[in-house]
């Protein structure tokens, strides 16, 4: 008769073992997670030389139109599970790039002082297949020369459609003045959905938004973006529209962005290597500055870059990474530099334009670090 009671001191023992065991799980599931994420490249232009002949008085080589340049990226991430279904992420990114070239080109300040970059802080939700970004992107650049102003707009391409200029220090531009700022404040909202049919097949949808906040409010551009994954294939489609303000009235541009995407790791081949290639294609322009002769030019801004990127992950330590891609750029470009450099010799079939440059290839190399804990 003694033996029951120490049989419900067992159960009771065994029963609030299990509930300690599963309070534990519940709460692991659920304990937030700090993520640093570290980066940087190196991003060379002109590789063949293409430039080397026109240093003429309005060109200066492929140096001052685009810098080879160096880049460095950092963020931190705070993830914090509301739910089994609900996610909130709060991060703190930085990414900056430094000019390599420093020499100086006829109607043009010191080229100096190559240096720009960018601050978001951000809040991320993910639920239910929802993907919701707010963030707030601060563009900074040196104003005191055409560098900075060079080096921001090659580093971040929205930022040629920034309310910025016109300035004696900077490039002649009619857009919205900045003044003596070196700063613009941003806003930038992403939504996106994505409905899994099961492990490695989906399909996803959604946009993005850019709203100039300071000194100067102007929608800055909306990309609508599809992408879809089966079978270690990844196609991503997105349309950019982008809105600017020059010659005292407002003109676009839109672009076609597909990249495909492949992981060997899917086929057991080589686990995290992914080859891939991605483009950037010009479909149309109302920019006055490509109207030659009264008659519109098509809009030359395209390039092709084949890549690869690779991921491999040591337990404990992180996860280390590398993208190297071959870009070739202005594809769509025609007509070819006189000898004096100072732009098009001809017009090719009625397509050339003085403020064209010839095509280029660029070498684009980036490497990353994530640790989690």
């Amino acid at each position: 008769m003694k033996k029951y009671p120490r049989r419900k001191s067992m159960k009771k023992l065994l029963i609030v073992g299990l509930m300690a065991a599963l309070a534990a799980g519940v709460f692991a599931q659920a304990a937030p997670q700090n993520q640093i994420d570290l980066g940087g490249g190196y991003y060379g232009t002109d590789l063949t030389g293409v430039y080397s002949n026109f240093q003429g008085s309005n060109n200066g080589g492929q140096s001052a139109k685009y810098s080879p340049s160096l880049n460095w990226n950092g963020k931190y991430t705070f993830t914090l599970p509301l739910d089994a279904a609900n996610t909130l992420k709060f991060a703190l990114a930085d990414d900056g790039w430094f000019g390599l070239y420093s020499g100086s080109k006829t109607n043009n300040a010191q080229e100096s002082g190559q240096n720009t970059g960018l601050i978001t802080p951000l809040v991320e939700y993910l639920g239910f297949g929802a993907d919701v970004t707010l963030s707030l992107p601060i563009y900074y650049f040196g104003p005191t020369d055409a560098g900075g102003y060079n080096e921001l707009k090659y580093a971040y391409k929205e930022t040629g459609y920034l309310p910025i200029g016109p300035s004696t220090s900077l490039p002649t531009t009619n857009n919205y003045p900045i003044g003596s700022n070196n700063v613009v404040t941003t806003t930038d909202l992403k939504g996106f959905y994505k409905y899994s049919f099961d492990k490695t097949t989906w399909v996803s949808g959604g946009a993005d938004f850019l709203l100039a906040l300071a000194p100067t409010p102007w929608l800055t551009f909306i990309k609508p973006k599809v992408s879809g994954g089966a079978y270690g294939v990844q196609l991503d489609v997105q349309f950019d529209y982008f809105n600017a303000y020059n010659n005292n009235s407002a003109y676009y541009d839109t672009y076609l962005e597909p990249k495909l995407t492949y992981d060997l790791g899917f086929l057991n081949l080589v686990a995290g290597l992914k080859p891939y290639v991605s483009s950037r294609i010009s479909l149309s322009t109302s920019n006055p500055a490509w109207t030659v002769s009264g008659s519109a030019q098509p809009f030359h801004d395209s390039f092709v870059q084949p890549g690869l990127a690779y991921s491999y992950t040591i337990a404990q330590v992180g996860t280390f990474g590398i993208d190297a891609g071959w870009r070739f750029a202005k594809v769509d470009n025609v007509g070819t530099f006189n000898a004096a450099g100072t732009g098009y010799a001809n017009n090719v079939a009625g397509n050339a334009n003085k403020n064209d440059v010839v095509p280029y290839s660029e070498l684009r190399i980036a490497v990353s670090y994530t640790y989690k804990f």
